[in-house]
């Protein structure tokens, strides 16, 4: 159950920041690291809720945004680094997630 109410924090984090509400994005994005570290990590949600965490913070202008942004991206690679076949690793890039992460400003 915590698995999907992180992902779900997530997803809300994501709609928040559409709705220009970064107070209210970034404390559902740290919520949803919050749950992702107390499990451990998630099988699915993972490159989300980092993205979320970077994008929500970015957003607020917030003083850890450029670390948020460097971890996001560091764990998009690490997670690519253990696909073998390159056509998979491609187009494990290419899902949304992957772009939007990639196109982070570091």
């Amino acid at each position: 159950m915590r698995a999907v109410r992180a992902y779900a924090n997530a997803v809300l984090a994501a709609v928040l920041i559409g709705q220009g509400r970064t107070g209210e994005a970034v404390a559902a994005a740290l919520n949803a690291k919050r749950l992702f570290d107390l499990l451990g990590g998630l099988y699915e949600g993972d490159m989300l809720i980092h993205l979320m965490v970077a994008e929500a913070l970015t957003a607020a202008g917030h003083a850890d945004a450029a670390r948020a942004r460097r971890t996001a991206r560091e764990r998009l690679l690490a997670r690519a680094a253990t696909i073998d076949d390159p056509v998979l690793r491609t187009s494990f890039f290419a899902v949304d997630h992957g772009v939007r992460t990639l196109a982070l400003r570091l």
